[in-house]
């Protein structure tokens, strides 16, 4: 009987063992897999970026600066009238982050945002 029992629990060992084993393998062999699909993929887009890059840096470069430009732009643009602003005016920001120009701030019962109502909060120093 004890050796009876002792079998199946030498048996039952070995399985978890075994178990332990083709997991480990499985784990492994995904893992590779995975890294070889990042390889692959990254190999694509830097050959897509090589390949824009080849029509003409000149084109990119001054694509990516106009990009930059207009989202700094839109940034710098107040939230009530819809005006660039721009030294020597100074800029306003409320709770959110919202920036209003100086004209716009003091005007008789301009008291918060008009975009979420947030209280204005003092001087957007970084957009200045």
């Amino acid at each position: 009987e004890t050796k009876k029992i002792r079998m199946k629990m030498r048996h039952k060992t070995r399985n978890e063992a075994e178990d332990k084993f083709r997991k480990k393998e499985m784990d492994r062999k995904l893992a590779t897999e995975r890294i070889q699909k990042n390889k692959e993929w990254r190999g694509r887009k830097r050959s897509e970026n090589g390949e824009m890059e080849s029509f003409g840096s000149d084109e990119g470069s001054t694509a990516t600066r106009k990009c930059i430009e207009w989202m700094v732009r839109s940034e710098l643009k107040c939230w009530a009238c819809q005006q660039d602003m721009s030294p020597p005016l100074k800029i306003y920001q409320c709770e959110e982050g919202h920036s209003v120009c100086q004209q716009c701030r003091y005007q008789e019962g301009f008291k918060v945002c008009l975009s979420c109502e947030g209280e204005i909060i003092g001087r957007n120093t970084m957009a200045e």
